[in-house]
């Protein structure tokens, strides 16, 4: 027997009435997205309304509507059973075997705020006559929130969004808690809708294969939702620049503003451009009314302080930042305030908040309250090698400069200078205090702004290294054993073990007794008294080498061994930007042959600035032997010159 004939025979019996082929509920929702960006002072909005998102529409059934409902099923379950087994005779027992699922929902936090949690609380009620079994019911994570726990735990998928529930039974009901974390501004709206249970449903479709899981069946009564708001907030002196869109498909769209009792638009599109809080009516095709579940709240923000806003590469490391010098971006910062011992790194520190340099090495922490600061770079980010500037040249390797402040507090407000110092692998600025409309306007601001600090600039260098290391051996060839007049030749080998170009360098051969400079193949030396010098003029890249022979003559006097020794005594950059020569890191370029440690022979790796006993790389020998002069033999005879003629005649 039809459904419907069911209904008859039930009227008949002057019950009060419900015609269930139709909705007990009608509810319609929409759901936005929020997208918002800064610029400078200007805050601009858009708020896009459409059947799946943030906000909700609804009107429960009218009390007559669900007073006849009541009584239909009160009476379905306390009529004699006489008259109920006529009626199961009549149309069959399948008409009464049914579930019949509804869902409402609550939420526990209407009004939010940023990081709080809201319980969303969907309670599941089966007014049917038979148990409902495998019931899935989704209920979809909000954008803008995170998932915190559901309750029953083992009932809830968060990655499906789907609800689980073996069995409800008839006349009961169960109640699903969803915990979210909400994370943003304006409305987080959850909805729940059934879609599949094992039985049939007499007023709802569950919903199996849904071609958008965003856009149920709201008007029928498996569907439910409900919202939390956290208000936008804007700046005293900030544009405040929203359009709100309410979803298409409706008539008679009015909105109001809470506190005025005309309405403020009669369009779809709504701009708001002054803080309240708003909500707007309209008229589904059937003529039923629809409205926004949690008003849109826009509010004065008083945490309204900003502070940044630039990591540079102070190429020259004279802490300013320099037209020609560039932002380095990734650079990862951090925000705290100062804990209740009011000392920086005391161990009792807050975070407040962590950003991440972009467009040219820029940050901004904002929405800041009046309090101590300090910005940390974490190394995160941080080019390999670079170090905080420090104001002493590019060469500087002790980490010490004028812009290596320590000070308690930053009183210098001053735009593009290095406000960092180096404590590891971190760098850390000075305590900032922030106060309201007392910060300075010339540090970068479009428009000057008071509540702005973008003073806090951190200037990072590559420390470069200015490294020359010289080595002496005897040329190929050359023989360690030599004699008296002979041209011995040795070969000078200069290395750049730097990061920088170099020139101009100055080699002095001292020169030992028992040699002299030779005439021969020495073109590019020059006698300087007893030494010899010559300069390798043309630039010597990183990491490159070159070489200089020179030729020495053994002298008619010399014996032994002979060491002869080479250094560099003079050297410069090639860098235009700096009239200062630069200094060796690990050697003293002079013409002193007493102060180069403890040499080595062809060690190029010594640093006697590290350990004053260690050889200066700087500086090498090389030695030879000299073969003593063969000697030779004089005399003949001594005879008696009778005649004193001058010649040995026979006889004498």
């Amino acid at each position: 027997m039809p459904f419907t004939i069911l209904i008859k025979i039930i009227e008949s019996l002057n019950f009060s009435l419900l015609n269930l082929s139709k909705a007990g509920s009608i509810k319609s929702e929409t759901k936005g997205n929020l997208t918002y960006s800064r610029n400078n002072n200007n805050l601009v909005m858009k708020l896009n309304l459409r059947n799946s998102g943030h906000f909700l529409m609804s009107r429960a059934m009218t009390k007559a509507d669900a007073l006849k409902k009541q009584h239909l099923k009160s009476w379905l379950k306390t009529a004699n059973t006489s008259l109920l087994m006529m009626l199961l005779l009549l149309c069959g027992f399948s008409a009464f075997a049914q579930s019949d699922l509804s869902l409402s929902m609550t939420s526990s936090s209407p009004a939010s705020t940023i990081g709080s949690n809201v319980t969303f609380s969907l309670k599941v009620d089966n007014a049917g006559l038979q148990d409902a079994t495998n019931v899935v019911i989704r209920e979809l994570l909000p954008a803008g929130t995170t998932f915190v726990s559901a309750s029953p735990a083992a009932s809830y998928n968060s990655t499906t969004g789907q609800w689980t529930i073996a069995s409800i039974p008839n006349a009961g009901s169960v109640t699903l808690d969803l915990v979210l974390t909400v994370n943003s501004e304006g409305i987080t709206f959850s909805q729940a809708e059934v879609l599949s249970v094992d039985q049939t449903d007499p007023d709802s479709t569950p919903d199996a294969t849904p071609t958008d899981p965003d856009d149920p069946n709201v008007s029928e009564d498996d569907w439910a939702s409900a919202c939390s708001t956290v208000p936008i907030q804007f700046c005293a002196g900030e544009t405040i620049n929203i359009d709100v869109e309410a979803p298409a498909g409706y008539t008679n769209y009015k909105w109001f503003k809470v506190g005025t009792a005309t309405e403020i638009a009669t369009t779809q599109l709504l701009n708001i451009t002054a803080i309240g809080e708003y909500y707007y009516t309209a008229s589904t095709s059937a003529g039923c009314n629809a409205e926004l579940c949690c008003p849109i709240k826009v509010e004065l923000k008083t945490a309204c302080l900003k502070l940044g806003n630039l990591v540079w590469e102070d190429t020259n490391n004279d802490g300013k930042k320099d037209a020609s010098e560039t932002g380095i971006d990734g650079v990862v910062v951090e925000l705290y305030t100062l804990g209740p011992d009011g000392v920086k790194g005391g161990g009792d520190d807050v975070l407040v908040t962590t950003k991440t340099t972009a467009g040219g090495g820029l940050y901004l922490f904002y929405g800041l309250n009046p309090d101590k600061y300090y910005v940390k770079l974490t190394g995160t980010g941080i080019p390999t090698d670079f170090v905080s500037s420090t104001g002493d040249g590019k060469y500087d390797a002790d980490g010490a400069g004028a812009y290596e402040f320590l000070t308690a507090s930053d009183n210098l407000d001053t735009n593009g200078e290095d406000n960092g110092t180096q404590m590891g692998t971190m760098v850390m600025s000075q305590v900032v205090e922030l106060v309201t409309n007392a910060e300075p306007t010339n540090d970068g601001d479009v428009t000057p702004d008071p509540n702005s600090n973008l003073s806090v600039d951190f200037g990072l260098y590559k420390p470069a290294t200015f490294d020359l290391a010289l080595d002496k051996k005897l040329a190929a060839g050359q023989s360690s054993t030599v004699a008296i007049g002979d041209d011995v030749k040795f070969t000078i080998t200069v290395y750049n073990q730097g990061s920088v170009e170099a020139k101009d360098i100055k080699v002095i051969d001292y020169i030992p007794a028992g040699f002299t400079l030779s005439l021969t193949g020495n073109g590019a030396w020059t006698a300087a008294g007893s030494n010899a010098e010559t300069t390798i003029t043309i630039p010597l890249a990183a990491g490159a080498s070159t070489t200089v022979d020179i030729y020495l003559k053994v002298g008619a006097t010399a014996t032994g061994s002979l060491k002869n020794e080479a250094e560099i005594s003079d050297a410069d950059d090639t860098d235009p930007a700096t009239s200062t020569k630069p200094a060796d890191k690990d050697s003293t370029p002079d013409a002193d042959a007493t102060n180069d440690g403890t040499a080595q022979d062809d060690v190029v790796s010594g640093n006697r600035k590290g350990d004053p006993t260690a050889d200066e790389d700087d500086s090498d020998f090389a030695n030879v032997s000299v073969t003593p002069a063969a000697l030779g033999s004089l005399g003949d005879l001594i005879w008696k010159d009778t005649n004193n003629d001058g010649i040995q005649n026979n006889g004498e």
